[in-house]
């Protein structure tokens, strides 16, 4: 079988980037995770920015357009404060079901 090393880019809509990000980083294959916003209206979207609606979010199925990276804090931020609150009580569990179920297809 002929192997394809060729590079391929895969674009993921989900709610929390810290969970999505922290499970890629450890997929046999993939090579660099990405944490940001896409689509909406406002330019140049952050974090910041998302507390500043007084409607409520929809999330919408919708081709892809834009694309912002999440600021520098964001990034990494499982495998940087795992023993955050948050990260320790949403994000571990999630990697610990990762390990126990999916063990084959993790970086070493």
């Amino acid at each position: 079988m002929e192997e394809n090393n060729k590079t391929q880019i895969a674009t993921f809509g989900n709610g929390c980037f810290w969970c999505t990000e922290a499970v890629f980083q450890q997929l046999v294959g993939v090579e660099e995770v990405t944490s940001g916003y896409s689509g909406g209206y406002v330019e140049n979207f952050t974090y910041d920015k998302s507390g500043a609606f007084d409607k409520p979010i929809v999330t919408a199925l919708e081709p892809f357009t834009n694309f912002f990276e999440a600021e520098n804090y964001h990034r990494a931020y499982y495998k940087n404060h795992s023993s955050q609150p948050y990260c320790y009580f949403v994000i571990k569990p999630k990697m610990d079901k990762l390990k126990k179920f999916f063990a084959d297809v993790l970086k070493k």
